[in-house]
């Protein structure tokens, strides 16, 4: 909303309360048309902002405020804009999720006809014409929603093409790595391999403090596992695998990218040892990502399309 009123002429600025943050009440305003369906004028939404519209574009109105007097949801009826300053795509704000599909399907006027189901079937494809009838790949497996479900679904294309690698690095629950197998070989089926890298992982982070250092050192320590079992791949095969299966997430790339002219590398340095902010120039491998615009509930809805237990 924010964006919407500074870029068309109005202003943003501190919060006069100093923001508002958590679970709180707004108050509709009547006359709203993103409001005609809800029934209740003071629902309770999720806030999380420091600075409002001070000043609103010509011809926008506002029809909510908070109990504070912030404006969280303006709209501009004729050139049907609007904006909210609230989180309606989380549970704790009431009926979001029915404002979400209000401006969808009802002002949007969009049909409803995207499924996960179709996601799937359009990934599954994609993966066949990406590594063709005869190239093999590695899936680094975490043991993870992510990674689990981004395996089970090549594997379905791949079949004995795609090798799996489990990395005990030394950090894992206790009995998590013997979990984490049966649940990969008993239950998904999948043709996995466990590496043991604990001692040279741990051997590596002896001693190191800063959280930058330690996370370099185990997103390199990670990917020269798996160059070393392409390597032993390629002796078993007569060729090394081509391809890296991840189960990176729309967050991860979100998360990973620069700030437009920062000249970063990536965002903050909390993702610098992830798959998509800490890969090396040199990887030797090309990437299949078929999460790479989703979000996690969605990747869970294809786990359980591809019958991978919800936990």
């Amino acid at each position: 909303m924010q964006l919407i009123v500074q870029m068309l002429g109005g202003t943003v600025g501190s919060g006069v309360v100093g923001g508002e943050y958590g679970r709180m009440p707004i108050l509709i305003q009547p006359g709203s048309r993103l409001y005609s369906f809800q029934d209740s004028s003071k629902p309770n939404v999720w806030m999380s902002h420091g600075d409002e519209a001070t000043q609103l574009p010509e011809g926008f109105q506002v029809v909510a405020k908070s109990e504070q007097g912030a404006v969280v949801a303006i709209e501009h009826q004729e050139r049907r804009i609007f904006g909210l300053q609230y989180h309606p795509e989380v549970a704790h704000t009431e009926q979001g999720t029915d404002t979400l599909r209000h401006f969808l399907l009802d002002i949007a006027g969009l049909t409803a006809d995207w499924s996960m189901a179709e996601v799937l079937e359009t990934q599954l494809k994609l993966i066949e014409q990406q590594v063709g009838p005869t190239q093999h790949a590695i899936c680094a497996l975490s043991g993870g929603v992510d990674s689990t479900v981004a395996a089970t679904l090549v594997h379905k294309v791949l079949g004995d093409r795609l090798h799996c690698v489990f990395v005990d690095h030394g950090l894992l629950r206790y009995k998590e790595g013997e979990r984490v197998m049966d649940m990969f070989t008993q239950h998904l089926h999948l043709p996995v391999t466990k590496v043991d890298h604990a001692e040279v992982m741990l051997d590596h982070l002896k001693g190191v403090t800063d959280p930058e250092r330690k996370r370099k050192i185990i997103g390199r320590e990670f990917i020269e596992v798996f160059k070393a079992f392409a390597n032993k791949m390629e002796a078993d095969l007569g060729h090394k695998p081509a391809f890296l299966v991840q189960g990176t997430l729309y967050p991860d790339v979100i998360e990973s990218c620069p700030p437009p002219g920062s000249g970063q590398k990536h965002s903050h340095t909390i993702k610098s040892h992830h798959n998509v902010g800490g890969l090396p120039k040199d990887l030797q491998f090309k990437l299949i990502e078929p999460f790479r615009e989703l979000f996690k509930d969605e990747v869970r809805a294809i786990g359980r399309l591809l019958g991978v237990p919800d936990a």
